[in-house]
């Protein structure tokens, strides 16, 4: 059976630490860490280390929580609300009625709108907005999926990950959408197969169901045709959204973190009670942060492979983490 990623990152630090790991089913991607010279162990599954409080990360996993909460300490965001009929300012309005309100919302915001799942993740249910009709068929979608769904205001700036623990800024990446790029002679169909052929070689979680689906959307929805040819070195971006999950890919800027960055990180995590964060963000410029910048999503399980695939030096610093997260379970077991 061929184990995750994480299974491999988490086995090799186990040795350098000295203690044992026990792996569950899904491929090794959880299991129990045990210390034997205290007789004591800590569990994972995937990137979620019994680091984190839980009631912390709950909160964290919903988009439309995290917003309410970090909005009280003035932390800049996308313009946008959340929309959920477990809220109490919504608990008696039909869904007909939240549907009129959500259009209104997002008339006064103006399109584009972003539509987010708030507790689904790896950017599976995100969706672009540019009229009441899209608006309408994406908020379906989402809520055929979840009862919580986020609208913002659409930002045009470049979307970045910056992994974070203990108040130490350990990697910056920024995240491209699936795209292709024209040769001149290739039609649009045989660049989407060569792009797909070279993800599976990264060896990373990808949903490539969730690929097909958006692509064909785009498609549908634009005026490219799959047996269109693109000129030589045009790029088509065709999925919304940077998640490599969705095909997105990764540029490593962590020499870019300026200390207003770092400040502004450890103040993230101070607020959110997260030890092991992922913050992503939106800027114009990452190196000039604060200006043009927006916070879009706090994880608390961040990934730790996209940023590990990006080179040996990117994976030593994972393996390093990771350590380091099995050492500090092991001291607070």
């Amino acid at each position: 059976m061929k184990k995750s990623f994480m299974a491999k990152k988490i086995k090799k630090a186990c040795k350098a630490v000295g203690c044992r790991v026990e792996f569950g089913p899904k491929h090794g991607a959880s299991g129990r860490i045990f210390f034997p010279d205290i007789k004591k162990g800590v569990y994972f599954v995937n990137c979620c280390f019994d680091v984190n409080p839980y009631g912390a990360s709950l909160i964290a996993r919903n988009k439309g929580l995290t917003r309410i909460f970090l909005k009280k300490h003035k932390i800049k965001m996308p313009q946008g609300a959340y929309f959920s009929q477990n809220m109490d300012k919504y608990l008696h309005f039909t869904k007909d009625e939240l549907y009129n309100i959500i259009c209104e919302y997002a008339d006064k915001l103006g399109y584009p709108v972003v539509l987010k799942g708030a507790d689904i993740h790896r950017g599976e249910c995100v969706y672009y907005a540019h009229n009441k009709q899209e608006l309408l068929t994406y908020a379906h979608i989402v809520w055929k999926k979840t009862e919580h769904l986020v609208i913002e205001k659409f930002m045009p700036y470049k979307c970045y990950r910056i992994l974070a623990f203990d108040g130490d800024v350990i990697a910056c990446y920024g995240k491209e959408p699936f795209s292709v790029t024209g040769d001149g002679k290739s039609s649009i169909k045989t660049l989407v197969a060569l792009a797909k052929k070279n993800l599976k070689k990264l060896d990373i979680v990808t949903d490539f169901a969730k690929i097909d689906e958006k692509l064909n959307e785009f498609i549908k929805n634009s005026e490219y045709k799959w047996e269109d040819v693109l000129p030589n070195k045009f790029k088509l971006n065709m999925i919304d959204v940077g998640n490599i999950s969705m095909g997105g890919s990764v540029t490593d800027y962590t020499n870019c973190v300026n200390q207003d960055l770092k400040n502004y990180c450890k103040n993230l995590m101070d607020i959110t009670h997260l030890r092991l964060v992922g913050i992503d963000m939106l800027a114009e410029d990452i190196s000039a942060f604060p200006k043009k910048s927006y916070l879009i999503e706090i994880n608390s399980s961040p990934s730790l492979e996209s940023f590990s695939k990006c080179g040996r030096i990117q994976s030593d610093k994972i393996d390093t983490l990771v350590k380091k997260l099995i050492t500090i379970m092991k001291t607070n077991v």
